[in-house]
């Protein structure tokens, strides 16, 4: 249960002209950082689902996926941008648990941009986007970094023959 305190202590602050979506990631990353929090894989809401929300309307409108290459983390969204900041300002003790699951957080979110360029075919953005990853590379999911530090025509042969698979599968369901 959220505490009503816990509104004014921790405010999302991002730039709407920027970033349209992630608000509330970087809310519960705040709120992380402040408190104890438990994760589930319980489904607890519901999005995109006819509401004309900004996930509904990003994903209507024509080139909403087509992006501008990421060269910075801070570029990636509203809680990654404030987690860097903290970083950078030396509010996290690098040596820490809260420091190492930040740095997971902030991985998996390259993870899931790396993802999301693969599938979009967008091999100039995977390369860009594997440069950006904090840390050793130790980890539990470290198949989208090393899919990055392939070569380009490779990345390019696997993500055709990703969409040319998923092609064929979806004709096999019919």
């Amino acid at each position: 249960m959220v505490n009503n305190v816990l509104f004014t202590v921790v405010i999302p602050l991002y730039n709407k002209e920027k970033y349209r979506m992630g608000c509330n990631l970087e809310f519960w990353a705040r709120v992380a950082l402040k408190y104890p929090v438990a994760v589930s894989d319980r489904r607890t809401s519901v999005y995109f689902s006819g509401t004309g929300g900004v996930m509904e309307t990003e994903s209507a409108s024509t080139g909403a996926w087509r992006r501008p290459i990421i060269s910075e983390l801070s570029q990636l969204s509203p809680s990654v941008r404030m987690l860097v900041e903290r970083i950078n300002n030396g509010e996290l003790d690098d040596s820490g648990p809260v420091y190492q699951s930040v740095v997971k957080y902030i991985n998996s979110r390259i993870d899931g941009a790396v993802r999301g360029a693969f599938v979009r075919r967008d091999v100039p953005s995977v390369k860009a986007l594997g440069q950006l990853y904090l840390g050793d590379g130790q980890g539990e999911r470290r198949g989208w970094r090393h899919m990055s530090l392939l070569p380009a025509p490779a990345i390019n042969v696997l993500s055709g023959f990703r969409q040319v698979a998923k092609h064929a599968y979806s004709q096999l369901k019919r």
